[in-house]
């Protein structure tokens, strides 16, 4: 392997995964997490724990982020101090894995090529169990140069890597992405409360319509968890409504109208604000909120 040397900033749910993978296919990984009890498997896998951003990218040649917020990409590589472009030497690649602005990526990936260091905004889409299987579906914005040194890493986390355009195009493909997914989640739940309140078995109706054209991955992964009672995240609903702040603030800057985005905004707020945990519960959580308007508690 011509790159050995590979750094990793966040190990929340998807993180630990996608990192978890690169260790075990034969990587040597430089970790820092803000929490370090969720690095401490990781560790014990090998990789190696630095205090900063900063250690990370002195002690590698690529830099992987997957963070929560804009303002934690922000912070994690532009922080003077301890930040990620001020441990960068010239060649290196900076690949932001983090659903954040088309704007900030392509200020990073200015802020970075004045320096030497090439950048990516690589947001990704599958959720846990997608990192989980290495299944992920990653969307890419940057050089080409970049995006090809790349490839081998994205084999080993994901089955499908694009090179969209350049920077920032990776986090538009994402909007695209969660646009669609906001409308389909709306629906799973929507569809899984009228099944319970017809009194259908929801299980055998998933069975019945998750072959057809209703079908998606939605529907096959998260209406079994809802089912069961399981709203823990594959995806926290506090990211998902930051995702679709993002496309929304997007499409002012683009002077369109989505109105089921703008809808599954509200709901989705709804959930993080209104339902108790609602913030830290998986998007499946949103049965809660159609449950509250139909007065069920």
């Amino acid at each position: 392997m011509s790159i050995t040397e590979i750094g990793w900033i966040g190990t929340g749910v998807m993180g630990f995964y996608m990192c978890e993978h690169l260790i075990k296919a034969g990587y040597h990984l430089t970790i820092f997490n803000r929490t370090k009890s969720k690095a401490e498997a990781l560790i014990g896998l090998g990789a190696k724990w630095v205090d900063s951003p900063k250690q990370v990218a002195e002690a590698s040649q690529i830099i992987c982020i997957m963070v929560g917020f804009p303002y934690d990409v922000r912070d994690v590589v532009l922080n003077q101090t301890n930040g990620v472009l001020a441990g960068c030497k010239e060649g290196d690649i900076i690949c932001d894995f983090t659903t954040s602005t088309p704007t900030l990526a392509k200020n990073i990936y200015e802020e970075a090529k004045m320096k030497g260091v090439r950048t990516l905004d690589c947001p990704v889409s599958g959720g846990d169990v997608g990192a989980k299987e290495a299944r992920l579906t990653i969307m890419c914005g940057g050089d080409k140069e970049a995006f090809d040194q790349m490839i081998p890493l994205f084999k080993i986390m994901g089955k499908t890597y694009n090179l969209m355009g350049g920077a920032g195009a990776g986090q538009h493909t994402k909007a695209v992405n969660q646009t669609i997914i906001a409308s389909t989640m709306i629906g799973v739940c929507e569809g899984l409360l009228y099944a319970q309140r017809s009194g259908l078995d929801p299980t055998e109706v998933l069975n019945a319509v998750g072959g057809g054209a209703a079908a998606s991955f939605s529907l096959s992964v998260y209406w079994p968890r809802v089912v069961k009672g399981d709203l823990s995240p594959g995806f926290f609903v506090k990211h998902f409504v930051k995702d679709l702040t993002i496309v929304c603030e997007e499409c002012d800057k683009m002077g369109i109208v989505l109105p089921g985005v703008q809808k599954a905004k509200e709901l989705y707020t709804m959930l993080r604000d209104e339902i108790e945990g609602g913030a830290e519960m998986g998007t499946q959580a949103l049965i809660k909120v159609l449950e509250k308007i139909n007065k069920k508690e």
